[in-house]
């Protein structure tokens, strides 16, 4: 027994003296996914974050936020274009540089003329070219999107599967730092005069003109790093593999019972949680609760969720993804009953504690979101490392993006003709249907083998 203890105990010193040296290989790799996910992220934070809850301070309607948000549609089919990119590129600059450097180019580009309208775009009355401006970026964003999948999937080895989504997930946060939290706070005359300066003064500490051309910049710099100082090798694996055998296996996986029911809590979680978690910044604003106020509150929650994150990595390399994912989404309902009880009785809650309330509801969402999030993730990494990279985890981004649709769709339109509080109160009874039916759903992965799943013998008509 004493034989069999040591041995285990060797194995275990093995596998950790393995993690440690991959990760240390994978570095690089891990680096330049969390760069370039920052600069996706930076367009994506100022057009759909930081603009609109502008507007919503300026009153702007559900519907006129709702007509932004269906932007989002192209990236909903991104997987039907993820298998031509991955056969058709360049090869003097390679798979991924191919869509990334000119993507990355056209969206400084895009930055800088948000730079030069300045305040215009922060008007309720600039909705219409908002819209353009937003269009443009998704359709701008779906090729460098799905290159990155592929880069995930091909430069991070096996062992550090779950680094891919930690790497997107602090990218995305920091992105959306620089883009919203930073950004609106110190860009507010009112917020500078009450919190940082000392006399009053009638410009903010950074006017918003010469910080997005900064933002720009950086976007810049990041195309340069790309096609001067990176070279791209070419994926051993996904070289042959023709469009038909990754439309194929999509195929399969939809033939799949425990994929389908995958795909559906993929595409359906945020709509269940939308009414409650994406209107809390809209139901605290109209409440008199200021737009400088609640970024100031988010602020800290990106450190938090930096920390979160490292932790949740090394959470899902121990246990498996979807028991991960589903702890997460029973923490999710917690935070569906406590943000709607602070926005009901957000106007008993004393002074001294609103802030702290505020903050607490804040930070409850982004964690539970993060989480699942994260989770599913690193799930959607393992089934693309398994089988053909890039072109599967982009119809896993795909599905996501559908459910992020679908989710601004039924809040901002339901919402705006039968009101919040009817909504609210049928968001409350669903979730728990929700979790009845499906949230056993997600542990039916624990033991599935991705390979022996395509090596079923599926009849694929």
């Amino acid at each position: 027994m004493a034989l069999k203890d040591s041995q285990i105990e060797s194995f275990e010193l093995k596998k950790e003296e393995k993690d440690k040296c991959s990760l240390k290989k994978d570095r690089l790799a891990i680096l330049l996914l969390f760069v370039l996910y920052i600069v996706q992220a930076i367009p994506q934070g100022l057009i759909f974050v930081a603009i609109p809850v502008t507007l919503m301070s300026k009153g702007a309607k559900f519907t006129d936020l709702c007509v932004i948000s269906l932007s989002y549609i192209p990236f909903c089919f991104k997987s039907f274009l993820s298998p031509l990119l991955n056969k058709y590129y360049i090869k003097a600059l390679g798979r991924g540089k191919t869509y990334l450097i000119p993507s990355y180019f056209l969206l400084g580009t895009i930055l800088l003329f948000i730079a030069q309208k300045g305040d215009e775009l922060f008007e309720v009355t600039s909705i219409p070219m908002l819209n353009v401006v937003s269009i443009i970026v998704i359709l701008i964003l779906i090729p460098a999107d799905i290159s990155l999948d592929g880069w995930m999937v091909s430069l991070i080895s096996s062992e550090n599967s779950s680094s891919g989504a930690i790497s997107q997930s602090i990218g995305f946060n920091l992105g959306f730092f620089l883009s919203f939290n930073l950004f609106l706070p110190l860009s507010s005359v009112d917020f500078c005069n009450k919190y940082i300066y000392s006399e009053f003064q009638a410009t903010p500490l950074i006017p918003i003109r010469p910080y997005i051309t900064g933002l720009a910049f950086f976007v810049f710099l990041a195309a340069f790093w790309v096609l001067f100082y990176l070279k791209e090798k070419e994926p051993e694996s996904n070289s042959s593999v023709s469009i038909g055998e990754i439309m194929k296996t999509l195929k399969i996986f939809l033939v799949n019972h425990h994929f389908r029911r995958l795909f559906f809590i993929y595409s359906t979680w945020n709509i269940i949680f939308g009414p409650i978690h994406n209107l809390f910044p809209a139901q605290i604003l109209e409440k008199g609760v200021s737009k400088e106020l609640f970024t100031n509150l988010n602020t800290p929650i990106t450190p938090i969720l930096f920390i979160f994150t490292f932790w949740l990595g090394s959470l899902c390399k121990r246990f498996h993804e979807t028991r991960v994912a589903n702890g997460f989404w029973i923490s999710r309902l917690f935070a569906t009953f406590f943000i709607y009880g602070t926005i009901v009785y957000l106007h008993l809650i004393p002074e001294d504690f609103k802030t702290l309330i505020l903050f607490l509801a804040s930070l409850l969402t982004s964690v539970s979101y993060n989480g699942v999030s994260i989770a599913l993730g690193v799930f959607a990494n393992r089934v693309a490392k398994e089988t053909y990279g890039g072109p599967i985890l982009s119809t896993f981004g795909a599905i996501g993006s559908f459910s992020r649709l679908l989710s601004d769709i039924f809040v901002f339109t339901f919402v705006h003709y039968l009101g919040w509080d009817n909504i609210a109160v049928l968001t409350l009874m669903g979730v728990f249907c929700y979790a009845a039916v499906f949230i056993k759903g997600l542990n039916s992965f624990e033991k599935m083998s991705i390979r022996n799943l395509i090596s079923e013998k599926i009849k694929v008509e």
